[in-house]
């Protein structure tokens, strides 16, 4: 394809390989990266190219794709801003699609009669993950997925009229998908139930639960009259177990634990009121199996709501965590669990939600524990966050968090928690690790006080970027914060902005972020790990900035514009106003990679 001109010469750059020298922080090299593009050649109607790695040239891969709605599974709420878990990623005006650990993304899309998931991996040529020849109906494809934690091994089905399959495909050697249900007639599986792990799949359909790695059978879960299975399955790390409740009304549910081999434990007993597992909620999940699936933990649904560990054998010992005296009558709200290691369960215990607060599922004046379980169900507890000033129990005193929402940084280290009292809020930061960790004093640190509003979270990256406006100020913040491990947590502020500016296109990568800042004008603002934070396109200098970049080596961004004179141009950014065009259709795009 031939290089159109550059833009207008108040935008052009001098070189494309220049690097920005107020961004010199130390002369990266750039690495041969092969950027893809999707230009849309009308209303929804997409061509995908790849450029060279000098960016001078582009070659077409796909034609006339239209980019379908994709929702992740299965995935903890809490680990939005994780880099090593698969990702739900969505910006304004596009439909959802997935992030992969590996910098990669999995994207659904329909062409002509087609329908499939395309992955764009994060080296290399696009190409179809799965393919479905012979359909109109984009939904004929569902659009739920799941996909391992490791980000490797994908699991979807198709709707009964596409036959109604399960098909399980390896993102990182290709080859055909694995038709896991082509022995079975056309099944009604359930999406949201499907779980992809690195020794198979396990989902629920016609309302049975099925597992396999090549072929899926269904297991006999040998359920009471009148019992049915609850779609949000909850799986261990290793993928060996799931967790389904079982029930008949609220009050009457069992949690059984199902193993690859095809033993099916009923952990809980008799059926009794038993929190659904929550994956998807702010405090959840309120059930979980630890990592080698030899525990379960989950919550009796009160009142007084009770948190329970037991070990998935034949004949379970059950450990009441939060009973007396460890912990008073007044603990009556638990949220955020987890395994930090095969015996650690880490939960937020706390009174019963405040009154001034308006937040169904917030807790009231809570603290972060951690119980140690042995084999013989004997638990050892401690106070992680210790805002009560007990470290041991009985926990007498009453702590002092009020928590709204969770998440994990990017490397599942930190807590991030955003609290509410008297109609303010902060943002808190504390560290939590497996196998057991100890302070004399709390380690908890207040970022972000007196907040008029929650403070939004964007994964960046590493780094988490965090928008604010301080109570009674009248300003939007936006900050930065960079975890590192076995340090206390830092928070950057990176610029003030009017209240009502949107963040739009956030990325990171390697110490390096961009996002646009949008109001009566858009910005594309950088912010790096060494202090630097600077508008790269200011306010004015271009009509718009599309909502999807790509950050490459060497500090360069691409992006895609408008210019002031309704021009459509992909781009590459090189420094303050040095924006060069690309080899590419003078067209509105999508950047991919």
């Amino acid at each position: 394809m031939k290089i159109p001109a550059l833009l207008t010469a108040g935008l052009a750059g001098t070189a494309l390989a220049q690097s920005p020298p107020a961004l010199d922080l130390g002369g990266p090299r750039t690495r041969a990266e092969r950027p893809v593009v999707a230009v849309e050649v009308g209303t929804n109607d997409f061509d995908v190219y790849e450029l060279s790695a000098d960016l001078a040239g582009a070659t077409l891969v796909e034609s006339g794709l239209r980019f379908e709605r994709l929702v992740l599974g299965g995935a903890r709420y809490m680990d939005a801003h994780r880099m090593d878990r698969p990702r739900q990623e969505q910006v304004q005006g596009l439909d959802p699609w997935i992030g992969l650990p590996d910098g990669g993304q999995l994207l659904r899309a329909s062409q002509r009669n087609s329908v499939g998931l395309l992955h764009v991996p994060a080296t290399g040529t696009p190409r179809w993950a799965a393919r479905h020849d012979g359909t109109n109906h984009p939904a004929d494809l569902l659009e739920t997925v799941s996909v391992s934690l490791d980000g490797r091994w994908l699991v979807y089905a198709t709707h009964p009229d596409l036959g109604g399959n399960v098909y399980r495909v390896d993102l990182l050697r290709g080859g055909s998908a694995v038709d896991l249900t082509a022995a079975q007639p056309p099944l009604t599986v359930d999406p949201t139930s499907l779980r992809s792990t690195p020794h198979g799949a396990w989902f629920l359909a016609g309302g049975e639960l099925w597992s396999g790695a090549s072929v899926a059978t269904m297991v006999d879960t040998a359920r009471l009259p009148g019992e049915a299975l609850h779609f949000d399955l909850v799986a261990s790390d290793e993928g060996l177990h799931v967790a389904v409740v079982a029930q008949s009304d609220e009050a009457s549910r069992r949690v059984l634990v199902a193993s690859r081999d095809g033993v099916v434990i009923p952990v809980t007993g008799d059926p009794q009121p038993i929190e659904l597992p929550g994956t998807a909620e702010p405090l959840g999940p309120y059930l979980a199996l630890s990592p080698d699936g030899s525990r379960l933990a989950w919550l009796t649904d009160g009142p007084p709501q009770e948190l329970q560990v037991a070990q998935v054998v034949a004949q379970p010992l059950e450990t009441h965590v939060t009973s007396l005296p460890d912990f008073p009558i007044y603990i009556d709200n638990i949220g955020i669990i987890g395994f930090a290691s095969p015996t650690q369960v880490c939960y937020l215990a706390g009174d019963v939600v405040l009154q001034t607060v308006n937040e169904d599922d917030l807790i009231g004046v809570a603290d972060m524990y951690a119980t140690v379980t042995t084999d013989d169900g004997v638990p050892t507890t401690w106070n992680l966050t210790r805002t009560s000033g007990q470290v041991w129990p009985p926990f007498t005193i009453p702590a002092t968090l009020s928590i709204e929402s969770g998440a994990l940084d990017a490397g599942g280290e930190r807590f991030l928690l955003v609290s509410e009292l008297d109609e303010t809020h902060e943002l808190l930061g504390f560290p939590i690790y497996s196998g057991g960790y100890y302070h004399a004093s709390s380690n908890m640190q207040t970022l972000l006080p007196d907040l008029a509003h929650a403070p939004t979270l964007y994964h960046a990256g590493s780094s988490v970027l965090v928008t604010s406006e301080p109570d009674g100020v009248g300003q939007l913040r936006v900050h930065r914060v960079d975890p590192v491990a076995g340090q206390p947590m830092t928070i950057e502020l990176i610029e003030t902005f009017d209240v009502g500016t949107e963040l739009r296109g956030v990325r990171g990568r390697s110490g390096f972020d961009s996002f646009v800042a949008s109001d009566n004008d858009d910005e594309l603002w950088i912010s790096t790990a060494g202090g630097t934070h600077q508008p790269w396109i200011a306010a004015g200098a271009v009509n718009r900035i599309y909502e999807t970049a790509s950050l490459l080596s060497g500090h360069r961004i691409i992006v895609g514009i408008e210019t002031n004179s309704g021009v459509n141009q992909p781009a590459v950014v090189l420094g303050p106003g040095n924006i060069v065009a690309l080899p590419l259709p003078a067209l509105p795009c999508r950047v991919l990679r």
